[in-house]
């Protein structure tokens, strides 16, 4: 599953999550996925709108232990200077409310005059996806998600 990172109006990036076990995401977990890029979009722009995490904190009344997670969140944005340990705590909250296998944090980058998705920060891959790796703003279904700027749940058949 994959969910825009989106900054005032403006894709900037996507969170991607996957799971190699058919059936693994429900309709319900894209809800809360795209919660968690919301959460790392606003930490990607500025780190400091703890007011702005708050508010997105009291959208997930739902349930207690979403509610724990994000303030988890809140707490790291406050102790903590570093972009990549930040997202690299979102990754981490978001897999364990979610319970994926992968999860990554791509945002929009400029190299050699192209435009690229750079992945920023990864959770549950091996070596082959780490920071740094790019792909084109069209390839895949990250691409997709990007250009439509909506998240995208895309079920594997059993």
């Amino acid at each position: 599953m994959a969910a825009p990172l989106c900054v005032g109006g403006e894709t900037i990036g996507i969170l991607d999550a996957e799971s190699r076990r058919p059936g693994a995401f429900q309709e319900s977990d894209l809800d809360l996925f795209q919660i968690f890029a919301n959460q790392a979009a606003t930490a990607i722009r500025n780190t400091g709108l703890v007011s702005q995490l708050e508010q997105r904190s009291r959208q997930l009344e739902k349930s207690v232990n979403d509610l724990a997670l994000l303030n988890r969140v809140a707490q790291q944005m406050n102790s903590n200077l570093s972009l990549e340990s930040l997202l690299q705590e979102i990754l981490y909250l978001a897999h364990k409310a979610l319970n994926f296998d992968h999860c990554a944090v791509l945002l929009k980058q400029e190299i050699d005059g192209q435009e690229f998705l750079v992945v920023k920060a990864a959770l549950g891959y091996r070596d082959e996806v780490g920071a740094g790796m790019r792909l084109k703003l069209d390839q895949g279904i990250t691409g997709a998600v990007f250009k439509a700027g909506k998240p995208l749940l895309v079920r594997m058949s059993p």
